[in-house]
Protein backbone atom coordinates (compact mmCIF):
# COMPACT_ATOMS: atom_id res chain seq x y z
CA UNK A 1 0.00 0.00 0.00
CA UNK A 2 1.26 3.47 -0.83
CA UNK A 3 0.78 6.45 1.45
CA UNK A 4 0.90 10.11 0.45
CA UNK A 5 2.88 12.30 2.86
CA UNK A 6 4.13 15.86 3.04
CA UNK A 7 6.74 17.86 4.92
CA UNK A 8 6.46 21.56 5.65
CA UNK A 9 9.44 22.36 3.39
CA UNK A 10 7.81 20.50 0.49
CA UNK A 11 10.90 18.39 -0.12
CA UNK A 12 11.19 14.80 -1.21
CA UNK A 13 11.97 11.77 0.91
CA UNK A 14 14.39 8.88 0.99
CA UNK A 15 13.64 5.44 2.40
CA UNK A 16 15.35 2.11 2.02
CA UNK A 17 17.93 3.56 -0.35
CA UNK A 18 15.27 4.87 -2.73
CA UNK A 19 14.42 8.51 -3.42
CA UNK A 20 10.81 9.70 -3.49
CA UNK A 21 10.52 13.15 -5.11
CA UNK A 22 7.77 15.54 -4.11
CA UNK A 23 5.14 16.53 -6.65
CA UNK A 24 4.10 20.12 -7.37
CA UNK A 25 2.00 20.16 -4.16
CA UNK A 26 4.94 18.93 -2.04
CA UNK A 27 3.43 15.44 -1.71
CA UNK A 28 5.55 12.27 -1.76
CA UNK A 29 4.09 8.82 -2.33
CA UNK A 30 5.92 6.22 -0.27
CA UNK A 31 5.38 2.60 0.72
CA UNK A 32 3.34 2.07 3.89
CA UNK A 33 6.34 0.71 5.79
CA UNK A 34 8.11 4.09 5.36
CA UNK A 35 5.47 6.08 7.25
CA UNK A 36 6.80 5.69 10.82
CA UNK A 37 10.38 6.44 9.78
CA UNK A 38 9.39 9.52 7.79
CA UNK A 39 7.16 10.80 10.59
CA UNK A 40 10.30 10.83 12.75
CA UNK A 41 11.75 13.24 10.17
CA UNK A 42 8.86 15.70 10.13
CA UNK A 43 6.60 14.17 7.47
CA UNK A 44 2.84 13.90 7.99
CA UNK A 45 0.25 11.74 6.27
CA UNK A 46 -1.45 13.97 3.70
CA UNK A 47 -5.04 13.22 4.71
CA UNK A 48 -6.41 15.82 2.33
CA UNK A 49 -4.61 14.07 -0.54
CA UNK A 50 -6.02 10.59 0.08
CA UNK A 51 -8.83 10.79 -2.46
CA UNK A 52 -7.47 10.11 -5.94
CA UNK A 53 -9.20 9.38 -9.23
CA UNK A 54 -9.69 5.69 -9.89
CA UNK A 55 -10.01 4.68 -6.25
CA UNK A 56 -13.17 3.11 -4.93
CA UNK A 57 -15.02 4.55 -1.96
CA UNK A 58 -13.89 1.51 0.04
CA UNK A 59 -10.22 2.15 -0.81
CA UNK A 60 -10.53 5.82 0.09
CA UNK A 61 -12.25 5.02 3.40
CA UNK A 62 -9.61 2.39 4.20
CA UNK A 63 -6.75 4.81 3.51
CA UNK A 64 -8.42 7.45 5.68
CA UNK A 65 -8.83 4.96 8.55
CA UNK A 66 -5.19 3.86 8.26
CA UNK A 67 -4.10 7.50 8.31
CA UNK A 68 -6.19 8.05 11.45
CA UNK A 69 -4.70 4.97 13.15
CA UNK A 70 -1.19 6.05 12.15
CA UNK A 71 -1.81 9.41 13.81
CA UNK A 72 -2.84 7.60 17.02
CA UNK A 73 0.38 5.56 16.91
CA UNK A 74 2.39 8.73 16.35
CA UNK A 75 0.70 10.50 19.29
CA UNK A 76 1.31 7.52 21.60
CA UNK A 77 4.93 7.34 20.46
CA UNK A 78 5.42 11.02 21.25
CA UNK A 79 3.88 10.55 24.70
CA UNK A 80 6.23 7.65 25.42
CA UNK A 81 9.36 9.43 24.21
CA UNK A 82 11.46 10.50 27.17
CA UNK A 83 9.40 8.40 29.58
CA UNK A 84 10.05 4.89 28.28
CA UNK A 85 9.70 3.37 31.75
CA UNK A 86 6.05 4.43 32.02
CA UNK A 87 3.99 1.23 31.74
CA UNK A 88 0.74 3.09 30.99
CA UNK A 89 2.29 5.01 28.10
CA UNK A 90 3.91 1.83 26.77
CA UNK A 91 0.53 0.07 26.97
CA UNK A 92 -1.11 2.96 25.08
CA UNK A 93 1.48 2.69 22.31
CA UNK A 94 1.05 -1.09 22.16
CA UNK A 95 -2.73 -0.66 21.96
CA UNK A 96 -2.44 1.89 19.13
CA UNK A 97 -0.07 -0.34 17.18
CA UNK A 98 -2.35 -3.32 17.84
CA UNK A 99 -5.39 -1.43 16.53
CA UNK A 100 -3.48 -0.44 13.37
CA UNK A 101 -2.24 -3.98 12.76
CA UNK A 102 -5.70 -5.46 13.39
CA UNK A 103 -7.29 -3.07 10.90
CA UNK A 104 -4.63 -3.77 8.29
CA UNK A 105 -5.22 -7.52 8.74
CA UNK A 106 -8.95 -7.20 8.07
CA UNK A 107 -9.98 -8.49 4.66
CA UNK A 108 -10.57 -5.82 2.04
CA UNK A 109 -14.05 -5.99 0.57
Amino acid sequence: MSVRMRKSDGGGASFGGKEYPADAKGIVTVPGEAVAALEDHGFEVAKDEIEKPGKTDTEIAREAKIAELLEAVKAAKIELKGDKGNADKKAALDAAVGALNAFKAEPVE
